[in-house]
């Protein structure tokens, strides 16, 4: 999915539900739900792994590749 198909998503359900609070399942079954805490983050995802753009700059050593990063992604929790 897309950040733009995600917004629109959410567009739809802010008139009518925007003060309901965010949760997110911890598996595809629904074992278990948590609130989301905090906002969206940019940074790069590949093969399962997450590396955050506020990193990007601090220690280039733990980046999985050799040019300058690519934000591809957004975190949402």
């Amino acid at each position: 999915m897309t950040l733009r198909q995600y917004v629109e998503q959410l567009k739809k359900l802010v008139r009518q539900y925007g003060d309901c609070e965010v949760v997110y399942a911890i598996d595809p079954e629904g074992n278990a739900f948590h609130s989301v805490y905090y906002t969206p983050s940019l940074g790069y995802y590949k093969d399962g792994e997450w590396y955050a753009a506020d990193n990007f700059e601090i220690d280039k050593d733990y980046l999985p590749f050799e040019e300058d990063p690519i934000i591809n992604a957004v975190c949402i929790n």
